[in-house]
């Protein structure tokens, strides 16, 4: 048999205990501590086990403890019938632009519905204004002006005013039967949840779906706005939104 050349020699007599050994110089892979520096086999064990398990602890709560907070507070339900939509739902008001009580805000929501005519995805925001016409008003600065939706959007650019409107887009289908049916919207501490419900319409036209729920004056802070489908308990958009004092007057 060859013998083996030195430097191999040398390499074998420097490399560590096999990690699978049960020698007094066995070696546990996770912690790197030999058997013998700790007293024997079953000391180690001792020691290693209570890590371990505390770290896959630490590793399955991670998203507790190193994720977003929690919503506080009781979770509350604002009432369908309070929110304007054009899923002409019997328990929501409707939104048309074909409606004589549309008049007021019929050529901002003609504007909104050509630039969104092609805009197939879904979208959550907050608006501000003191009537459903100026807050279709400030939907408008949205989609068809130059305004973020990073913050609240104001009905016009020149000043912040009137109470806060939760716009919720979701898409474009068919009109009929209608392809979107709101079925919830929640509030939980500085969290809004709009819930939907998608189904499929028969006729192949293109028809935009907005929801706009009134939420009165808000306090200074950061709020989480969540898109969720029926469904489906995971949201399938979230918005985080600053809200800061200013002037609510005309």
């Amino acid at each position: 048999m060859a013998r083996v050349r030195p430097e191999f020699e040398r390499l074998e007599a420097r490399m560590p205990p096999d990690i699978n050994s049960s020698g007094p110089n066995a070696v546990d892979a996770r912690a790197g501590i030999t058997a013998s520096s700790l007293g024997g086999g079953k000391n180690v064990q001792s020691i290693i086990r209570p890590i371990s398990v505390f770290i896959l602890f630490v590793i399955s709560c991670g998203g507790l403890a190193f994720g977003q907070d929690a919503p506080k507070g009781k979770t509350t339900s604002i009432p369908l019938e309070s929110a304007f939509s054009t899923t002409r739902q019997d328990n929501m008001k409707k939104i048309s632009r074909t409606r004589d009580q549309g008049e007021k805000y019929v050529n901002d929501l003609k504007l909104i519905y050509e630039y969104s005519y092609h805009v197939g995805a879904s979208n959550i925001f907050l608006v501000r204004g003191n009537s459903i016409a100026e807050a279709i008003r400030a939907t408008r600065q949205a989609f068809a002006g130059a305004n973020g939706v990073d913050e609240p959007v104001n009905p016009d650019e020149k000043r912040q005013r009137g109470e806060f409107w939760l716009v919720a887009y979701l898409g474009v289908s068919g009109s009929e039967p209608p392809a979107c049916v709101v079925t919830s919207i929640e509030k939980q501490g500085n969290r809004f949840r709009l819930t939907y419900e998608r189904k499929i319409a028969e006729t192949q036209d293109i028809y935009q779906y907005f929801v706009w729920v009134p939420l009165g004056s808000l306090s200074d802070g950061r709020y989480s706005l969540e898109l969720a489908e029926r469904q489906d308990a995971i949201p399938i958009l979230v918005r985080n939104v600053p809200v800061r004092k200013v002037s609510t007057g005309d």
